[in-house]
């Protein structure tokens, strides 16, 4: 990854784009997203590494049993 600085989504806040990469620091994710990076949990790993190199959009939601989700744009 080039350096850059990490986005934490706000709830109701969307990274939209290609998603090119995805690194695990320890205590969290990076996924490079359209022109971000977007810091997200451990958790969504498993979900998300499968569509790397693919068109994504992930939200922050407020519901506190699933405040990410996640689509496919384009198929």
């Amino acid at each position: 990854m080039t350096a850059k600085t990490h986005q934490i989504l706000s709830p109701w806040m969307e990274a939209i784009g290609l998603f090119r990469e995805l690194v695990s620091d320890g205590g969290g994710l990076l996924a490079d997203i359209g022109p971000v990076r977007v810091y997200l949990p451990l958790e969504l790993e498993a979900e998300l590494r499968p569509n790397i190199g693919k068109k994504i959009g992930i939200i922050r939601t407020d519901d506190p049993t699933r405040p990410y989700r996640f689509r496919l744009i384009g198929g």
